[in-house]
């Protein structure tokens, strides 16, 4: 029999298992205590871990703030399609407005709140959570509609050929 069934603990979690555990709890403690009540040591209780699995992976509790944010953001991104470029935009508008209404939307106004004071926190966030999810939607979108640009005008071009 296996140590751990011996003692009746759970299996050991590693790699991406914990590091998942990790950043969700790390972004509900926000969402419960707000960015300054976040430490290290809630979030290992939270995510059934200790301390040193996050200090490992994350130097800082602003490294953490923002990974847990991104971690957020990357699940929650979708692409809208409705067909048009008008329907798409309008649908991705609502969506970043309906983001920062929620309790993702919360997690960043605290973390922005707390940049204010923490000049290395700000950093993190421009460098790591820059947006680039919101950034990479608008541009696929605007290729989307170049695209569908292009095959109208070949159309066309085909069309007028046609009448000469």
């Amino acid at each position: 029999m296996a140590p751990d069934q011996q003692r009746g603990t759970a299996p050991r979690r590693r790699g991406a298992a914990v590091e998942d555990a990790i950043l969700r709890a790390a972004a509900e403690e926000p969402r419960t205590a707000g960015y300054a009540g976040m430490t290290m040591d809630r979030v290992a209780q939270r995510a059934g871990t200790n301390k040193n699995a996050i200090c490992r992976r994350w130097p800082s509790r602003a490294a953490l703030g923002v990974a847990a944010y991104r971690h957020l953001a990357d699940a929650e991104s979708r692409l809208p399609g409705t067909g048009t470029l008008r329907g798409d935009a309008l649908a991705l508008l609502r969506a970043v407005n309906t983001t920062w209404s929620s309790p993702q939307g919360a997690v960043l106004r605290d973390l922005l709140a707390a940049a204010a004071d923490d000049p290395g926190l700000l950093t993190l966030l421009r460098e790591q959570a820059g947006g680039s999810s919101t950034d990479t939607a608008w541009l696929t979108l605007l290729e989307r509609a170049g695209a569908g640009a292009r095959r109208r005008s070949v159309r066309c071009i085909r069309a007028w050929r046609r009448c000469r």
